[in-house]
């Protein structure tokens, strides 16, 4: 067998040994389950035999998957110790890291992650996209950009050109202006005219996650105005000219400052995922990026 490929084999399946868990070691490889999920099976049906038993949807190393998991840690200790020092290395050239991520995300999360890696990295160049999940995915299947960060979900027909990773979930609430007094429930909005602040719908259709949670709550909204930008909507409601559905990142200072108040309704919470084209290896410089710095 070819020694790379069985490399990476074990690679696989020692990430999702630590864990236990498909979906944490998919996450964290930046790679789809369904990725994860063959690269074990292969290396299994080369070693004849099975390296975890399944009951319900819970995995456990079986005793030959154990005593593999003991020979592969000291050697993946030993590699992670070496790509730190390549690292090093290689962060200090001039590549472009190229990027797209919905308005949110650039404006709120980006920035304090790009400073960290900055401080320790100053001479990676950056390219960032914001715009729309479909911007981004047109951008990406272009070649414009090599990754990208949002929330909609990617449809049958994209995932034949695209991979997806859901990377985090992210919380939103219905916030309005302080002024207008407590709301215990969405009837009061409607009972009062108040407009709803949202999404452009013709642009976002079904795999939005704001309007996921909008149907969800059945908000109903006689007057609303569309914009297609998380933070305007934002800045909209801090004018009193209405209510929004907003991730909790955006709104906390101005929760704290009682400048916004929260409709408390049952936690809503969006998949953020992470696409890129599919079988193409991304530069090391984004890989370590994401995967070290990219925090929510």
């Amino acid at each position: 067998m070819n020694q790379i490929m069985e490399l990476n084999w074990l690679n696989y399946f020692y990430e999702v040994a630590k864990t236990q868990n498909i979906t944490r070691a998919s996450e964290k490889m930046r790679v789809s389950q369904p990725a994860v999920t063959k690269m074990i099976k292969q290396l299994e049906g080369a070693l004849g035999y099975s390296l975890f038993q399944k009951t319900g949807r819970t995995i456990r190393l079986t005793s030959d998957g154990q005593n593999l998991f003991q020979v592969c840690h000291p050697i993946f200790s030993q590699l992670s110790k070496i790509s730190s020092l390549k690292s090093e290395v290689d962060f200090e050239s001039d590549e472009v890291i190229r990027i797209g991520a919905s308005d949110n995300i650039s404006n709120y999360v980006l920035p304090r992650c790009l400073k960290q890696f900055q401080s320790r990295f100053p001479n990676i160049q950056w390219n960032i996209f914001t715009g729309t999940s479909a911007e981004i995915k047109k951008r990406l299947l272009s070649g414009e950009i090599d990754s990208g960060i949002f929330y909609a979900r990617l449809s049958i027909q994209e995932k034949q050109l695209l991979d997806e990773v859901v990377i985090g979930k992210v919380r939103f609430q219905v916030v309005y202006p302080a002024r207008f007094g407590r709301m215990s429930s969405v009837a009061q909005f409607n009972k009062r005219g108040f407009t709803y602040i949202g999404s452009r719908m013709s642009e976002y259709l079904q795999t939005n996650a704001e309007h996921w949670i909008y149907n969800r709550l059945k908000l109903n909204v006689e007057k609303s105005i569309q914009v297609n930008s998380k933070d305007t909507q934002k800045r909209l409601v801090l004018e009193g000219l209405g209510y929004a559905i907003l991730p909790d990142f955006m709104v906390v200072k101005e929760l704290q400052k009682g400048k916004l108040l929260e409709l408390k309704i049952p936690d809503e919470y969006a998949d953020l995922i992470y696409v890129t084209r599919k079988l193409e290896t991304l530069s090391l410089n984004t890989d370590y990026f994401m995967k070290n710095y990219f925090k929510l």
